[in-house]
């Protein structure tokens, strides 16, 4: 069965054998669908999507003129022949032969594209051009990462997490993630029809990159002391992962003579 993307022109070819080199005659072409499944493909009239007629002159190959689908799904087109001495010559409907799968349009957006480590980042997958709802299938969205930087994505082996949904016609669908580990990370979404439709967007595609950043806190050895006093600073990192190099540098700030009076725009004292 070929297969082409919603947008597409389809057309058909039909072969016409032994009819005389001199008999005039007409195709019509008919294409029928979208259909779910094979099993629902159906060539009565109310299924007919496009159509068009082709004159002939004999025996020959003859192409239909072209039908742009817009929605997709299964169509089957069925071409029949009338001849001027009302000869009339078809074939079966939904012939594999004749059948086309036209894929549905993926547009993807990471809606946080930069958080901190443990926060939440959600991927948005809008279907395009599955407009009936007893067209099912899922939705697969994957995270792969951490990258060192933009870029770097490869989508192969194993995602760093994964999620399934069954979706029907061309509802939008959105789920979240908290990554525990910074870097830059990047979805990939893939749609899988039970009529055997299938898109996939681009993997590393520049709408679905997210950044995560490490979190730093630190919390001071005593609020108050006398001078001459030592103290400390404690820094915890969160989501650099173990015997990954990094340098945390210290500065303190001041004197000040009061709480309002704080700012770190200054020359350090340490």
């Amino acid at each position: 069965e070929p297969v082409v993307t919603i947008g597409a022109e389809l057309t058909d070819k039909a072969l016409l054998e032994k009819v005389a080199s001199t008999t005039e005659g007409e195709i019509t072409f008919v294409l029928y669908g979208p259909f779910p499944s094979e099993e629902a493909i159906s060539c009565r009239p109310g299924y007919a999507y496009g159509r068009g007629t082709v004159k002939t002159v004999g025996s020959g190959t003859y192409i239909s003129p072209p039908v742009k689908v817009t929605e997709s799904g299964l169509y089957t087109w069925v071409a029949t022949w009338t001849g001027s001495d009302k000869a009339v010559a078809t074939h079966d409907c939904g012939e594999a032969t004749e059948t086309v799968i036209v894929n549905p349009t993926i547009s993807t957006e990471a809606l946080f594209p930069e958080i901190e480590v443990g926060a939440a980042t959600a991927d948005h997958v809008t279907l395009g051009g599955r407009k009936k709802t007893s067209f099912t299938g899922d939705i697969t969205v994957e995270m792969f990462g951490p990258f060192d930087r933009q870029g770097l994505a490869t989508c192969a082996g194993n995602p760093t997490w994964a999620y399934i949904s069954d979706i029907r016609g061309d509802d939008d669908f959105s789920t979240s993630v908290a990554p525990t580990q910074y870097g830059w990370y990047t979805f990939q979404a893939t749609f899988r029809g039970d009529e055997g439709t299938y898109v996939q967007d681009e993997c590393g595609a520049a709408e679905e990159w997210v950044k995560v950043l490490p979190t730093l806190t630190s919390q001071v050895s005593t609020a108050k002391l006398t001078v001459g006093e030592e103290v400390k600073d404690t820094v915890n990192v969160r989501g650099v992962p173990a015997g990954h190099p990094g340098t945390i540098t210290w500065k303190l700030f001041g004197p000040f003579n009061s709480a309002e009076q704080m700012n770190c725009s200054g020359q350090a004292v340490a």
